[in-house]
């Protein structure tokens, strides 16, 4: 087994450094010493040769400077690939390695080059290799950089390094890559695990990690232990002595068989004092007499024990079956990462008497006590009905199903009878697989497949992939359809408005969605985006009406919520979080805040949650229920502030969920409807509005209602008692007289709801109102420039058919008031722009912009804060 360990380099000058602590073992600067016959070709190093490699690819030490060197190893392409590798070296199994080279392409425009490291046994062959990313463009001389590359291998006694320039898809004619002063280096080996093999803690469950070092040549002695929260933020941070432990008597460590009392390995543990659920990562370092650069990092999971919703919509999708772990493993971690279904593939062969088959049972058995739903992938034929299809490479559906039943239908029937009592969901291909849907006469074909599943099991639930360009079917052209459900993909990856656009547009087809929401990828987004578009997109898909919402490659090193080898990735808590959340609720709608948050609503069984975020941070303050708790989307909770018998909720860009919501006070503040949420400009005048509600309590209730106005504003009645039995609606009547000054565009009203039911509830319902006509509209911006002016730009709009006028005057503390008239034509915009000297000293301070239409009643009023 080969790992692969993440560096984090010391810099300076913007120029990455060499491991202070590693050992050189081999450099070659392809310089005189390189070459002592002096043919332009490294002394013992070998080149590649064969189909894809031709001899004819010039490959040769030049005299041009890299920042290492004044020779480099370069390679003119030719239409081809090349790899040039170094003679064998001695390596010891008692530490790591760590290869770095200068590299400069040019004219690269398919072909990446890329460094690599193979271990040999003794007799040289082949054992495991390694490389780096493959770099088209490096943008001149570009240090790159592989390792720390450990083997646990107990056969490996050699190392090779190979300088690689390959194509992709297609070869580069054209083009060159040139290495230079190639260097590598050994570091003591450090083994980093905990007492759980996936790292994933159900609390109360103690998380211990234990340090397993060797090749430290007695320069280290301790090693420090510290623990990072999601954001990165350090949470603690330890040191620890390092113990001598029994080495393997007559282990031979070396090319050369000689073992060194420097290769004994050495021990220190540390328990992490986790706050509490999250993800975590845990960082080590060598702490000795010289400095060290190499770091080793693994990540964890703790997490309270919650089984998934009923009926939520949210899963896995696991084309390449439970690896990286086991069967068991896998149904432990479906049932506490919030899933409700898993797909899997279940074509197996019965040539091994029925023991796969039963191993599937068992796994859906696990699944279906956790109230998981199991959806059967049918991807390839098990050997030996493989051997009726062409190729040796992964087959389509339309490859498999497209053709002659007999192929494939004898191997598959034992498989869904067996499986016909707990699988229900059937799906033909990969979730992107969208070969079928281009077949001729497809529905057709679909029709005949459909048929011969029916002869093992009646009432299947039969799907496949299909492109979000294709608009699902609906009305006469969706009847009598021989499938359920479509497995809708995109590559990108849809974001959360063409998600919701394209799952609204189809809600007259018959066909439930299954939607894939492929994470980010790691590379190229931080954590806290790719949390915050990957939850988007979940919530996205459960108010728009998805059946189901996969992750397709859960275990990927890239897209994935794990990392490869099955321990926690830097996603799973915020799928968890979200799938546990909102996966089997129902939505109820939008609540509208005091402080303006957004936020999406959904009923679960016992309460409500909220999904909610802000662009400004905010402090919402309002009573929901009796226990509120706020989670991150990392999944570490909190009890809501308590203020004056309401919660204080802290609100900003990163979104949250907020639970345990009293039920009917969610509904009764989502369905409050107000009669006229605009209001005329024309101030003095009475407006005629009221209210509606229907009692969300499961009891009859009592009760009073104060709508609480913006200052000025003058509301008869403003009070009203009331009586609902269960389910009636409450409907009052009431007048609204607007101030001069009453400030135009969105104005917040509060109704202060005091309700007895099964027992005293007093909660507010908060509306927005529009003051003026949706045809003038004015806005302002400020700035301070460079002579310390406030400058204000009035920018005022008339979406309407005929100009109109207003007299404008700009208001602000203890300052003059200018005035200026703006005449704006029919459809257009006019600007203006206001000075005030000392501009600094009115910054934070509140200005009000007063318009008086000429020749009209309209007055509109704008408040704002100056800012810079």
């Amino acid at each position: 087994m080969l790992f692969c360990y993440l560096m984090l380099l010391l810099s300076a000058g913007g120029e990455t450094t060499r491991f202070p602590e590693a050992a050189e073992v081999f450099r070659c600067r392809f310089d005189v010493g390189a070459d002592k016959d002096f043919d332009t070709w490294p002394d013992d190093w070998t080149r590649r040769r064969g189909a894809g490699f031709p001899s004819y690819t010039k490959i040769g030490i030049r005299p041009e400077a890299s920042p290492g060197g004044e020779n480099c190893l370069r390679i003119d392409l030719d239409g081809g690939g090349a790899a040039v590798f170094s003679p064998p070296i001695p390596m010891d199994l008692s530490y790591g390695y760590v290869l770095e080279a200068y590299l400069r392409t040019e004219a690269l425009k398919r072909d990446g080059a890329f460094v690599s490291l193979t271990f040999l046994d003794a007799d040289k062959h082949t054992l495991s290799t390694a490389r780096s990313e493959a770099i088209t463009d490096s943008d001149g001389w570009k240090k790159i950089h592989l390792g720390t590359i450990e083997t646990a291998n107990p056969d490996a006694r050699w190392i090779v390094v190979g300088l690689h320039v390959e194509p992709g898809d297609e070869a580069d004619l054209h083009g060159a890559a040139c290495f230079g002063d190639v260097w590598l280096g050994r570091l003591p080996k450090m083994e980093l695990k905990t007492n759980h093999r996936q790292n994933f803690f159900v609390l109360p469950a103690k998380a211990e990690i234990a340090c397993i070092a060797s090749g430290l040549d007695g320069r280290f002695a301790e090693v420090v232990f510290e623990l990072l929260d999601a954001a990165g933020e350090s949470l603690a941070k330890e040191t620890r002595s390092l113990t001598p432990q029994p080495s393997a008597a007559g282990q031979n460590r070396t090319a050369e068989r000689d073992p060194s009392p420097a290769a004994s390995a050495y021990a220190a543990d540390w328990t992490p004092p986790l706050p509490g659920p999250g993800f975590y990562r845990i960082r080590l370092a060598l702490k000795g007499s010289v400095a060290t650069a190499d770091r080793r990092e693994i990540t964890l999971a703790a997490v309270e024990p919650r089984l998934p919703p009923p009926h939520g919509i949210f899963g896995w999708s696991l084309p390449q079956g439970a690896r990286p772990l086991t069967l068991p493993e896998l149904a432990d971690l479906l049932a506490q990462s919030g899933n409700g279904w898993v797909k899997y593939p279940l074509w197996c062969s019965e040539e091994d008497g029925g023991r796969q088959i039963e191993q599937i049972r068992r796994f859906a058995d696990a699944l279906g006590k956790a109230g998981i739903e199991l959806a059967g992938l049918l991807l390839e034929p098990p050997e030996p009905a493989r051997e009726k299809f062409a190729g040796t490479g992964p087959l389509t559906a339309a490859e498999v199903f497209g053709g002659d039943p007999k192929k494939w239908y004898p191997s598959l029937e034992p498989v869904i009878i067996q499986m016909s009592n707990k699988v229900r969901y059937w799906q033909l291909g990969r979730d992107t697989d969208l070969s079928l849907t281009v077949l001729p006469n497809f529905v057709d074909k679909i029709k005949a497949i459909r048929a011969q599943l029916d002869r093992a099991m009646q009432g299947i639930e039969l799907g496949f992939g299909w492109d979000w360009m294709q608009n699902l079917p609906a009305g006469a052209e969706a009847a009598d359809l021989p499938w359920n459900y479509v497995s809708i993909s995109s590559d990108p990856p849809l974001t959360n408005r063409e998600l919701e656009t394209y799952l609204d547009a189809g809600r007259r087809s018959p066909l439930k969605p299954w939607v894939v929401i492929a994470p980010l990828p790691r590379d190229e987004f931080s954590p806290q985006t790719r949390a915050e578009d990957l939850v988007g997109r979940m919530v996205a898909a459960k108010v728009h009406g998805a059946a189901a919402a996969f992750c397709p490659d859960p275990f990927g090193s890239q897209r994935g919520l794990m990392n490869a080898d099955g321990t926690p990735g830097d996603l799973l808590m915020p799928w968890r979080t979200t799938a546990l959340e909102i996966g089997g609720a129902q939505f109820l709608g939008e609540m509208v805040l005091p402080r303006g948050s957004r936020n999406r609503v959904f009923v679960r069984e016992n309460d409500a949650v909220m999904y909610v975020w802000n662009d400004r941070p905010a402090e919402e303050v309002l009573y929901l229920g009796d226990r509120v708790v706020q989670t991150d989307l990392w999944g570490q909770s909190a009890d809501a502030l308590e203020l004056d018998g309401k919660q204080l909720l802290k609100i900003d860009r990163r979104p949250s969920f907020i639970a345990g919501i009293n039920k009917s006070i969610a509904r009764w503040s989502v369905d409050l409807q107000i009669e006229n949420r605009r209001l005329s400009s024309v101030f003095g005048q009475t407006a005629p509005n009221g209210f509606s509600v229907q009692n969300a309590f499961p009891t009859a209730v009592t009760g009073k209602a104060r709508i609480a106005a913006p200052a000025g504003w003058i509301v008869e009645p403003r009070e009203f008692e009331f009586r609902l039995a269960p389910e009636e609606k409450l409907a009052r009547k009431f007048d609204v007289n607007l101030p001069s000054e009453a400030a135009s565009g969105r104005n917040t009203v509060r109704i202060d709801f005091e309700i007895q039911a099964d027992r005293p509830y007093l909660f507010s319902v908060y509306r927005v109102l529009e003051v003026g006509t949706n045809d003038v509209r004015i806005e302002a911006r400020t700035r301070l420039n460079e002579r310390n002016e406030l400058e204000i730009e009035q920018l005022f709009g008339n979406d309407s058919e005929k100009p109109v006028g207003f007299r404008c005057e700009l208001i602000a503390p203890d300052r003059r008031r200018p005035t200026a008239q703006v005449r704006c034509p029919a459809h257009g915009e006019e600007k203006q722009v206001y000075r005030f000297e000392n501009g600094e000293s009115l910054l934070g301070k509140t200005l009000w912009l007063r318009a008086e239409e000429i020749d009209g009643p309209r007055i509109l009023n704008y408040r704002f804060t100056a800012e810079k």
